[in-house]
């Protein structure tokens, strides 16, 4: 006998960042919520692009200034592959002109990394 599905489905999310301990750590707090699964991480955009592709989240939080390919890069090269992916892109830079570059480029989202982590999960929830 199969299970009833009454549970919702989970949010899969693949986080972003080159700095170690800022990646697990928005990991371990988003994968602390019921709805959320994190299925993946990656350093840099080249990585997340490999990943996007092999593991197919829902919502990408991505940080916009990494090493190799940084999140400009990454979702001009993601949204060239036509992968339709939520990106949300998370920095340091809070001004206006780097959001509307974030979002011009394709990204679904921006949050400041000063910002509660309440906003992002609420973001995370909307967008997916």
């Amino acid at each position: 006998m199969k299970p009833l599905l009454s549970r919702k489905a989970r949010i899969k999310i693949l986080v972003v960042d080159d700095h170690k301990l800022v990646r697990e750590g928005i990991a371990n707090v988003l994968s602390a919520e019921n709805d959320i699964s994190v299925v993946g991480q990656a350093e840099n955009g080249l990585e997340a692009i490999s990943k996007t592709s092999a593991l197919k989240p829902d919502v990408i939080v991505m940080d916009l200034n990494m090493p190799i390919l940084n999140g400009y890069e990454a979702i001009r090269m993601l949204r060239k592959k036509k992968i339709k992916t939520k990106i949300i892109i998370i920095s340091v830079n809070a001004d206006e002109e780097t959001k509307r570059t974030v979002l011009g480029a394709g990204a679904h989202a921006y949050f400041s990394k000063s910002s509660d982590i309440a906003e992002l999960l609420r973001l995370i929830r909307r967008l997916a």
